[in-house]
Parts: C-alpha cells; sequence; structure tokens
C-alpha cells in the first residue's frame, strides 16, 4: 500500500472524495463539494464544501452496508459545536447506495459503489496492519505494577 489513497467520485451536481493521507492514521477523510449555481466546483482549499473524518469502526459499518449485511447505517458527528449527520443506505435498486453527509447527497451506482467498498476493504486491512500498531516500551505503562 502507498502511504496514501485519494478517489473521488463525482456526480453531475456532487461529489465526494475519499481520501487516507498516512497509512498509520486510524482514519480517512470525506471531502464533500458541490457544483455551485454558476457552474463552478466548491474548492477544500478554500474552505468550501464539507470535510469529515471517519475512524476504523465507521468504515466497519460503512462496509456492512457496501456489503449489504445491513440495509442502512447513520452516526452524528460533532466538531467545533457543529454537527453532521452522515449516514448509508441501500437505493431499491441493486448495489445502489446513497451516501450523505450533512446536506451533501450522493447516490453511488455499481461500479462505483463496488470501488467505494473495495478501497474501504483495502484501506482498513492496511490500517489495521500501520495504524494500531505500539512501538515496544514507548509508551507502555506498566499498570500491574
Amino acid at each position: 500500500m502507498t502511504d496514501k489513497h485519494s478517489q473521488s467520485f463525482f456526480g453531475q451536481k456532487v461529489g465526494i472524495i475519499v481520501k487516507s493521507n498516512k497509512k498509520n492514521d486510524p482514519f480517512i477523510y470525506f471531502h464533500c463539494i458541490r457544483k455551485k449555481e454558476n457552474g463552478v466546483w466548491e474548492k477544500p482549499s478554500l474552505n468550501e464544501g464539507k470535510i469529515v473524518k471517519l475512524n476504523m469502526g465507521e468504515i466497519i459499518e460503512m462496509l456492512f452496508v457496501l456489503s449489504q449485511k445491513k440495509r442502512e447505517w447513520s452516526t452524528i458527528h460533532t466538531f467545533n459545536n457543529e454537527t453532521t449527520k452522515i449516514s448509508i443506505k441501500e437505493h431499491e435498486t441493486d448495489q445502489a447506495f446513497w451516501i450523505n453527509i450533512g446536506n451533501y447527497n450522493r447516490l453511488l451506482k455499481f461500479p462505483q459503489s463496488e470501488l467505494l467498498k473495495r478501497l474501504f476493504e483495502h484501506m482498513l486491512q492496511k490500517k489495521i496492519e500501520f495504524a494500531t500498531t505500539t512501538l515496544p516500551n514507548s509508551s507502555m505503562i506498566n499498570v500491574y505494577h
């Protein structure tokens, strides 16, 4: 695995960019942007759009939906006194899923949903390997002493 991944899922009006900046970070980012009325896309570099950070447990929850083991999942993130509802839900068509992050809604049809599922599986496997390790004796406290 490379140290970072970035994959975009664009529709006509809303795009979601899935990013993992480091394999040893136990989280990924979703950058959500939309096309403005003037036809120009929002730019995360200008603090436009919405960015949320998902931990490994949340990635697993989303994977359960993408694997069709659950029909839907949702959570609420709070950061800097701002709450964001995040959800993923099966669409009535086979292998299509609604992803909702705040007021950014994106339908992922096959093969985008399959690509997201495989990307999550790959990143999760590597994050478990690299983001859950500790250095020997570096920050360990002997609680049995």
